[in-house]
């Protein structure tokens, strides 16, 4: 979708039952397991000869906002500012998937661009402050709205 000018290393392959990962000269493969009730949003691609299946857009945020280890937050963060995003998808997708934190990081980082869908997932949040990024250190921002703490901060792109 050419969300990111990075340059792939590696593509994460969502299946329902763990693979090795396949790593040759030119090509990186790594499986990602999912249980059953997270494996939806995947659309059927022809791709050479063979059919492979895609995420779509709204689906690809959501699977990396709920493990980011795997993409990077700002990558998501400016993933989101495409305007072909449909967000009423994204926003169910996130509910399906049934995770806390994946709803608090979609509406604060949707926040960040001046849509609001507080109202619509509040019923679905908690108490606990959960980290905007994982993978880095307690930072003394929260917001109370979102129950995150804000560790990370974007590069406001928004036009």
């Amino acid at each position: 979708y050419n969300f990111t000018t990075q340059i792939v290393v590696q593509t994460q392959i969502v299946t329902l039952k763990p693979k090795h990962q396949i790593k040759t000269k030119m090509l990186n493969l790594k499986w990602i397991t999912f249980p059953k009730k997270r494996f939806f949003g995947y659309n059927k691609k022809r791709f050479r000869e063979k059919y492979m299946y895609l995420a779509e857009k709204e689906k690809a945020i959501v699977d990396s906002l709920y493990l980011p280890k795997y993409c990077p937050l700002d990558e998501s963060f400016k993933a989101l500012q495409d305007k072909k995003i449909n967000i009423k998808t994204l926003i169910h997708y996130a509910l399906r998937m049934d995770s806390i934190v994946v709803l608090k990081r979609v509406g604060y980082l949707l926040e960040l661009q001046g849509i609001d869908i507080y109202s619509k997932v509040k019923s679905k949040l908690n108490e606990r402050y959960d980290l905007l990024n994982p993978f880095l250190p307690r930072s003394k921002n929260n917001s109370k709205k979102w129950k995150l703490n804000i560790n990370e901060v974007f590069d406001d792109t928004k036009n």
